[in-house]
């Protein structure tokens, strides 16, 4: 009988002992959702927090600065490109302390839009230009031209990945490797100098 009560004695304790466990990180891919639920919803310091401290701001930046360069005068842009941004992480794989997670990223086709701005907007800035229409009313022309164009874009998906560490335990996003955006944005910018 004594031997029984030791026996449960000792379930007992490990029971507790093991509810006393830290639970195990929240998924790498699920910290990417959540990131970007945050980032969406303006919670910059929430979404701050799941990135590896002193990458808040190349994270931030999602990778897009090609899309900035050339997008710099068009005040309203960044707001509408975020609202039709879509990042949507699929699955992960995990090695030691870095994870790689699998995501879907789904954006207006910035390509279509420069095609269709030079298309239809050079002519009208040019003819405007020799009418001897001020900059500040060549400029907010260019801005009207540029917004419409890319509100006509369709969008495009590209398979992407994000590069996660584990730090203190928790997963925190390091990096995003968007190279088939950064292919098609590389491409875009060889056009353009083309055109020069």
């Amino acid at each position: 009988m004594k031997n029984m009560f030791m026996i449960l004695l000792l379930v007992v304790l490990i029971s507790g002992l093991a509810g006393c466990e830290e639970e195990d990180a929240t998924p790498p891919d699920e910290v990417v959702n959540r990131y970007w639920e945050q980032v969406q919803a303006g919670e910059v310091e929430d979404a701050g927090e799941l990135v590896v401290e002193g990458r808040e701001e190349e994270v931030g930046e999602l990778g897009f600065e090609a899309i900035d360069e050339e997008m710099e005068e068009v005040e309203a842009f960044d707001k509408e490109f975020l609202e039709r941004f879509q990042l949507t992480a699929k699955d992960h794989e995990e090695d030691g302390e870095k994870s790689i997670v699998h995501v879907s990223v789904t954006k207006p086709d910035i390509k279509e839009v420069m095609g269709k701005f030079l298309k239809e907007g050079f002519e009208k800035i040019m003819e405007m230009a020799f009418e001897g229409a001020s900059q500040e009313e060549i400029d907010e022309k260019s801005e009207e031209i540029m917004l419409d164009a890319f509100r006509e874009a369709s969008d495009i998906t590209h398979d992407e990945k994000a590069e996660l560490h584990l730090v203190d335990g928790e997963w925190k996003i390091y990096q995003w490797k968007f190279e088939n955006m950064k292919e098609r944005f590389d491409a875009l910018e060889e056009d353009l100098e083309e055109l020069n």
